[in-house]
């Protein structure tokens, strides 16, 4: 700078100001990236009523809603009042499947008859205990003890069929159960006086593929059967059909499948055979809590050689052996408990009382699974 010349200001620089050249769009800052504003200030908040603060700032009340009504209480079912049905399945000791591969049809005949001392005890705890069952009776031997036949009908029970030779639906062929039926229903009806309405197959038989039994018990009256087990065995039952009484269409019968108790996911007999009689009563009362508190009725089904005990011992398999013999000691005590402890009626007039809701088409039963 020259002598005597004023200084002047210096042309700002970027350095110094501090400000800085505009960068290229390509290194702007992306607008997701940008920082959001300031919260409003207290006095903005006073002087401006739309906006809230956000420190002190109160969230809208909810509006109030009526409340819904709560759905009634189901009404409570006390166990000891429901009416529950006893079945009698009256054949002699070696009539039963687990006797057949043994004891064939043509030597019946050398093997000693018991049949009437477990129908009189059966009868003599119907009569103690004020209640009524039904009978189903195997054609031959209501032939052979007629006497027993009427006395079951006069103190008032209801009498089913169960085939004349207890052979299994699906060893003959259906024209050979069409002559079964024809002569059970006429001996029986002969006998009694009564229409014989009720039908239950020779050890369960009615599967998918025996499904063709129900058109004959159409065109000959029957309109009650109880032949399909709800659980999978090797010899019967349908494994996913209903466990409670229903419709068959378009045959119009209704089904009133023996009981079971389902545990697991599985359905268990537990209401009829060796499961009946080697359980605990406790269990078995349980089981019988637990479906009546659901609404429904328990089928029983029982046998005159289980009441007695007393027939002849002959050498089965396992499996016959547990069929036929387990638990026998037990049986007569925990059905007079039973009867007891629980009130029972013929078959016909529980379902009168429970008409069922539920209809299955025949055609849905012979599929492996009812959707």
């Amino acid at each position: 700078m020259a002598d005597g010349e004023k200084p002047t200001k210096e042309q700002p620089t970027e350095e110094k100001t501090g400000k800085e050249k505009p960068k290229s769009s390509r290194f702007r800052r992306s607008s997701r990236f940008r920082r959001s504003k300031a919260p409003p200030k207290l006095s903005d908040v006073q002087k401006s009523p739309d906006v809230l603060p956000v420190a002190m700032g109160k969230k809208p009340e909810a509006p109030i809603l009526p409340e819904k009504e709560a759905p009634p209480p189901k009404p409570r079912i006390i166990p000891s009042t429901v009416v529950n049905v006893l079945t009698v399945n009256v054949k002699e000791w070696f009539q039963t499947s687990a006797c057949s591969e043994v004891i064939k049809f043509s030597r019946w005949g050398k093997y000693e008859r018991r049949v009437e001392k477990g129908i009189h005890l059966i009868l003599a705890l119907l009569r103690q205990h004020d209640a009524k069952a039904t009978f189903f009776i195997l054609g031959i031997v209501a032939r052979e003890f007629p006497e027993m036949v009427k006395l079951i009908a006069q103190e008032g029970h209801e009498i089913g069929i169960c085939g004349y030779y207890s052979r299994m639906l699906y060893s003959i062929p259906p024209k050979e159960y069409i002559k079964e039926v024809e002569m059970s229903i006429s001996l029986l009806k002969g006998l009694t006086g009564q229409e014989i309405t009720v039908h239950r197959a020779p050890g369960w038989s009615v599967t998918r593929n025996t499904l063709w039994v129900m058109d004959i018990l159409k065109t000959y009256g029957i309109k009650y059967d109880s032949s399909i087990y709800p659980m999978k065995a090797p010899l019967y039952g349908i494994e996913h059909a209903p466990r409670f009484p229903y419709t068959i269409n378009p045959q119009g019968i209704i089904e009133f499948p023996p009981t079971t108790f389902q545990f697991i996911g599985k359905n268990i007999a537990l209401f009829g055979g060796p499961y009946l009689r080697l359980l605990p009563y406790s269990l078995l009362s349980m089981g019988f809590d637990k479906v009546n508190m659901d609404g429904h009725q328990v089928m029983v089904h029982i046998s005159p050689w289980e009441m007695e005990a007393e027939f002849p011992r002959i050498k089965l398999g396992w499996d016959g052996y547990f069929s036929q013999y387990a638990g026998l000691k037990s049986a007569f005590s925990k059905v007079s408990r039973l009867l007891g402890d629980r009130k029972f009626d013929t078959l016909t007039n529980v379902l009168n009382n429970n008409k069922p809701t539920e209809t299955i088409n025949i055609n849905a039963l012979k599929k492996k699974r009812i959707v």
